[in-house]
């Protein structure tokens, strides 16, 4: 015989059992149970009871548990999100300064090479200036 049967004699249904619980006529039941059954099967009836009692309140316990590791998870969770953010912002800054590096390597690519063609040209014209003035010294020109 189930443990629910053995107090009351029959199988409750879950309306009975909520208005037990609220107008407190429970021990009433359990009164008239003990009268009519023996010592021993309500004992064990109620340590049955106290057994399912037992693992309810370890289930709350467990799902306390667990609901604390879901407000830990959704705390990292979010932390992490500050995180990401974070990190979606420096590189957004990172692509900016090598578009900025890259713009400034082509500005200097540019100015070396317009530093060098000025430099070709100055010792050109230094070259050309030191041939005149060595052919000036070499052969005088004469005056006719």
């Amino acid at each position: 015989m189930s443990p629910d049967k053995v107090v009351t004699g029959t199988r409750p249904d879950e309306k009975t059992i909520d208005d037990l619980i609220e107008t407190g006529k429970s021990e009433q039941i359990f009164s008239k149970a003990i009268q009519e059954l023996g010592r021993a099967q309500i004992l064990d009836t109620v340590e049955e009871i106290q057994e399912r009692y037992d693992a309810v309140k370890e289930i709350e316990k467990k799902l306390l548990d667990l609901h604390q590791a879901f407000m830990d998870m959704a705390v990292l969770v979010e932390a992490q999100g500050d995180l990401m953010d974070n990190i979606e912002t420096q590189v957004t800054n990172a692509v900016d300064h090598v578009q900025s590096g890259t713009d400034a390597l082509k500005t200097a690519k540019s100015l070396q090479k317009k530093s060098r063609k000025c430099m070709m040209i100055a010792i050109i014209l230094l070259l050309i200036i030191a041939i005149i003035i060595v052919l000036s010294i070499i052969k005088p020109w004469k005056k006719q």
